[in-house]
């Protein structure tokens, strides 16, 4: 059974973000069961108010790009969770904001 963490990728600290990995993860058999995912709305400021990054990548690249860092910063590695493997390149213009 996969678990999807609704990670909110905004105003976040490496430490929590690590509590949280660890609290779920003793949910799950192994650490493919885990998928890392971020709901973005247009009500959110921090992606709807960033005009350095494209349009067409604010809501998608941009989200993607913020929690891929904040995993990369606590140090927790996400398997099998191909969205948010995707290249930086793709990403055009300041999409690492964190």
């Amino acid at each position: 059974m996969k678990t999807l963490w609704a990670l909110e990728p905004f105003h976040q600290d490496v430490k929590k973000i690590k509590n949280m990995h660890n609290l779920i993860q003793q949910f799950l058999d192994s650490r493919n069961e885990l998928e890392v995912g971020h709901v973005a709305t247009r009500a959110e400021n921090e992606m709807a108010l960033a005009f350095d990054v494209p349009t067409e990548e604010r809501f998608t690249l941009y989200p993607l790009n913020l929690i891929k860092n904040i995993l990369k910063k606590a140090r927790i590695r996400i398997e099998n969770n191909s969205d948010i493997n995707w290249s930086p390149k793709n990403c055009k213009k300041n999409c690492d904001r964190s």
